[in-house]
Parts: structure tokens; C-alpha cells; sequence
């Protein structure tokens, strides 16, 4: 999630075309975008959280769910079953 500006207004107005009343944005390990970070912070509707902390309770409370590509890919590895198979056999 890369922004140019670290403006509200302007994070603001690039979201509306998304057509939500709250939104999570997944970030991966690389961590999040400073601009982005700044920007959203002021926005009450949004709220950012690191992969390894996804839970069901926020993928259900959110209107939208926005995941980077890293993020998909990290969380992939995690839940693999090649890492529950090291772990409990």
C-alpha cells in the first residue's frame, strides 16, 4: 500500500471509489508504507494490522479487507501444511 502523498484528504478521496463504511488493510512483515501509515491514521474508518496478527473477529467486523500480494504470500506459508507437519509430527 504505496502512496505518493501522506495527505488525508488525498488518501481519503482515492478510497471512496471503493464504496465502504470501514476498512482493514493486511500488511505484510516488510511493514507498511510510512506515507500510508501517516494518512490513514487520521481516518477513523481505517485501520491497518500486521499479517501475523489476522484474526477472524476483524475479517469479519471489517466492510472491506484490502491484503498486499506479501502479505497473501506470508500468511500461505504460515498456515502451509508443510509447517503444521514439522510442528505435530
Amino acid at each position: 500500500f504505496e502512496i505518493k502523498s501522506l495527505k488525508t484528504k488525498q488518501l481519503n478521496m482515492d478510497l471512496k471509489n471503493f464504496d465502504f463504511k470501514s476498512a482493514l488493510f493486511i500488511y505484510s512483515e516488510n511493514g507498511l508504507d510510512n506515507n500510508f501509515k501517516l494518512a490513514s491514521s487520521n481516518l477513523p474508518a481505517i485501520s491497518t494490522l500486521n499479517q501475523k496478527g489476522i484474526n477472524v473477529k476483524d475479517l469479519i467486523t471489517f466492510d472491506k479487507i484490502f491484503i498486499d500480494q506479501k502479505s497473501i504470500n506470508e500468511i500461505t506459508e504460515r498456515l502451509s501444511w508443510k509447517i503444521w507437519k514439522k510442528i505435530f509430527l
